[in-house]
């Protein structure tokens, strides 16, 4: 009798400890499986930031990538941009003009200050109707002033010194008067000053604001396009614009292009993106159907 239960005992025995056995394994890999998943989670991360020069401006346009990957963004008008990637991931950010950074990928929001390149600042070229192009893949005509040069020329403002240093441009400085800006004509004789243009065009009945900007020709390399904001309630539209024009100022300055906007591109501390303007003025063309001439 006690033999039978000595071996009833053993028999219980082992079938607890195959019991045991065969159930670790299946509660180690659940355990396995639910710490990867969460690893898994935990390395996905939406990346937020800002890219900024060395004064604070915001830079648009800069291109943030994910190291090694396709996976890439380029800043908006205030220089933000926000990309998914894993946490720990090399951020790549380059704009022409500065030194590449590379940074780990964070959760937190990451303020990107660019440093100048002086090297790579020499090989580009920044356009007169905003934007900038390197030098070797630059394919219109363009002169080059040093700014050394005209430092030591016994004028009163650097457009002044321009003339008779550059092909084709001729200056010409007007009563002298504190503030005054110096005429320049270009090539054709055609003296277009843009704040000449929207000071007259603020005369206008309904004109909040105005900014004009040289949108791209085919014909005549830069055309007149004026951005207009109107008072609340106001009401205008483009030929109400180049009739109000018409015998008053140069027929050139008329406005070959008028865009009734709701707001400029600004920068993050308030200041107008003159210079994007000009996309926004093809924008809006193609947009609106208007062929460019």
């Amino acid at each position: 009798m006690k033999k039978s239960s000595n071996q009833a005992l053993i028999k219980a025995t082992a079938c607890l400890f195959l019991a045991a056995s065969a159930m670790t394994p299946l509660y180690a890999a659940e355990g396995t499986t639910e710490s990867l998943n969460a690893q898994i989670v935990q390395q996905s991360i939406t990346v937020k930031g800002v890219v900024k020069d060395k004064t604070g401006e915001p830079i648009s346009g800069a291109n943030v990538l994910e190291k090694g990957t396709t996976n890439g963004i380029i800043t908006d008008f205030d220089g933000n941009f926000q990309l998914n990637a894993n946490k720990g991931d090399i951020i790549s950010v380059s704009f022409i003009g500065y030194t590449s950074q590379e940074l780990p990928a964070t959760a937190e929001f990451m303020n990107i200050i660019m440093k100048d390149d002086s090297e790579m600042l020499n090989e580009v070229v920044v356009i007169g109707y905003g934007g900038v192009q390197k030098a070797k893949t630059m394919t219109a005509s363009a002169a080059t002033v040093k700014v050394g040069d005209l430092a030591k020329l016994p004028v009163a403002s650097m457009s002044e010194g321009l003339g008779g240093r550059v092909t084709g441009v001729i200056t010409q400085q007007g009563s002298g008067a504190p503030g005054e800006n110096a005429k320049i004509w270009i090539r054709g004789g055609e003296n277009i000053y843009p704040r000449e243009i929207e000071e007259f065009l603020y005369k206008m009945e309904g004109i909040k604001d105005v900014q004009v900007a040289g949108i791209p020709s085919k014909r005549y390399g830069e055309a007149v396009g004026a951005f207009i904001i109107l008072h609340e309630g106001a009401e205008m539209n483009e030929f109400d614009v180049r009739e109000f024009c018409e015998g008053k100022i140069a027929r050139y300055k008329i406005p070959k292009y008028i865009f009734f906007i709701k707001e400029f591109p600004m920068t993050g501390s308030g200041k107008i993106q003159k210079y994007k303007l000009k996309d926004l003025g093809l924008e809006l063309c193609a947009k609106q159907g208007i062929e460019i001439i």
